[in-house]
């Protein structure tokens, strides 16, 4: 017994010990009377002619009780002292309960401390399982920029939160082992300095918020960020996945707690990069945001585009506010399907609210067309007022400058050689179908799978990602409009 009871399932294991030792029945009762565990099945009758002795026990007033029932002796016995708590239950002959009595006063010592065991255990993946909600409550306020009600609820849990930082997007082969497993290893990777958080969203998906080396006050990237000179943690992370095909891992750059959420896509965008290259490891390749190049000029036509979504108060209280409802568009432009578990609420109250948000916006969200225009929009009210006279309130007049050409030629330059011709037409079926493989495979007349591979074939080529999000859909639907001279 003792050596069954230091086993993982010691309590069903002692439990299979005792019924064969009265050669009868055995069943464990929880602290409610329900039963846990029990070696065979107890028929109701037995439980049943027990039970007033059995909530004797419970309520404290005796430890052990037996009664005869037709010809079995039905003893209950409670396993801990001397607080009440589970009751064991056997059922078995009058001979053998009575030469049986010292037997179960032992095991009854063995299943207290095998249940003792397990209650830890539980109480420790309950804990756990806390832990990780709260670090996913502060993933979810830096994705909406709140970056002061982040840092008050990181401080009570530790680390503080690093500023600037690098996001990290590792995902991990399903039968080679467990994403806790693998949060586990990116922490030890940051010297527990990391913020890690499993993804809400995409269950083998672990999001690292790391710090990196000190920044250069005078050296700066093409995007204007400051250069980070030496970057230890992404030295690890190259090692962490050097020789294995097990863990990918997808890098941002450097950008400021702010941007948490542009850092995310930036990562999930060098995933998919990672995933297609031998090194499995991956760092964003910087190219100019069209936001970034709009976001001066283009404020009053997103203001004016998204005003009855901002300006919107609910009839009821307890219906969701503006805030809410934009942040439930930013979320499902981003992550589509997977978003309705990031924001914690059914895929009815999703589908609900964007219902809602087609009727505020006079639109349908189900079109790319209509996607990429209000993702650009929210874009673009992130970034500050301009003091400058310069506004546009038109959004073809916004992208017809030559700063905005020369952005979609650099996004669309991997499909614009002679031996990329296939992979573009590919991708302009799939953005004129609204970005469904179904409707994609009928124009292109082929196969659905053969549809999805060349689309893989394109995001190798851009090292973006485009079946699932993040996606790279709104900028290449942008892009392919302004290529073409196309308005909007």
């Amino acid at each position: 017994m003792q050596r069954e009871a230091t086993q993982p399932d010691g309590l069903s294991r002692l439990l299979r010990c005792v019924a064969r030792s009265v050669d009868g029945h055995a069943v464990l009762l929880d602290r409610t009377g329900r039963p846990l565990h029990a070696f065979p099945e107890m028929r109701d009758d037995l439980l049943a002619a027990v039970a007033g002795e059995v909530e004797r026990i419970r309520l404290g007033q005796v430890h052990s009780a037996a009664v005869e029932h037709d010809t079995q002796m039905v003893a209950a016995l409670s396993i801990s002292h001397p607080r009440p708590g589970p009751v064991l239950v056997t059922a078995s002959g009058k001979q053998v309960f009575l030469q049986a009595r010292e037997l179960l006063a032992d095991s009854a010592r063995l299943l207290w401390l095998c249940w003792q065991v397990t209650e830890a255990r539980r109480a420790r993946q309950r804990l756990d399982q806390t832990y990780f909600q709260f670090r996913e409550v502060v993933l979810n306020l830096l994705m909406v920029g709140d970056r002061d009600g982040a840092a008050r609820v990181a401080a009570m849990l530790g680390p503080p939160l690093a500023d600037p930082i690098r996001v990290y997007v590792a995902e991990y082969e399903p039968r080679k082992g467990t994403r806790e497993a693998l949060a586990a290893q990116c922490a030890e990777v940051c010297d527990g300095q990391a913020w890690v958080v499993l993804c809400p969203g995409y269950r083998r998906h672990v999001i690292v918020l790391a710090p990196v080396g000190d920044p250069s006050s005078s050296a700066r990237d093409d995007t204007g960020r400051p250069c980070v000179e030496a970057d230890p943690v992404e030295e690890r992370f190259r090692g962490f996945v050097q020789g294995r095909g097990d863990v990918h891992v997808g890098a941002s750059q450097v950008v400021s707690l702010r941007e948490t959420a542009a850092g995310y896509e930036q990562a999930f965008h060098a995933l998919a990069a990672a995933k297609s290259g031998a090194e499995h490891y991956a760092r964003f390749r910087p190219q100019e945001e069209l936001a970034a190049l709009l976001g001066q000029t283009g404020r009053d036509w997103a203001g004016k585009l998204l005003a009855p979504l901002i300006e919107y108060i609910p009839d009821r209280c307890h219906d969701p506010d503006a805030k809410e409802l934009a942040r439930t568009l930013q979320f499902w432009l981003m992550a589509y399907n997977v978003s309705a578990k990031a924001l914690k609420i059914h895929r009815n109250t999703l589908s609900a609210r964007l219902s809602h948000i087609e009727r505020l916006l006079g639109c349908d969200l189900h079109q790319i067309r209509t996607q990429a225009t209000l993702d650009l929009a929210l874009r673009i009210l992130h970034y500050p007022r301009s003091s400058s006279g310069d506004h546009q309130d038109s959004i073809n007049a916004l992208l017809n400058t030559a700063a905005v050409r020369l952005w979609a030629q650099r996004q669309l330059t991997p499909l614009l050689t002679d031996d990329a011709q296939q992979s573009l037409t590919t991708l302009r079926a799939w953005l004129a179908s609204d970005a469904r493989l179904d409707m994609t495979a009928a124009a292109l007349e082929i196969s659905v799978p053969g549809t999805r591979k060349r689309l893989l074939r394109v995001e190798r080529l851009l090292q973006r990602s485009l079946l699932i999000g993040p996606s790279a859909r709104y900028d290449l639907w942008l892009a392919l409009r302004i290529h073409d001279g196309h308005d909007l």
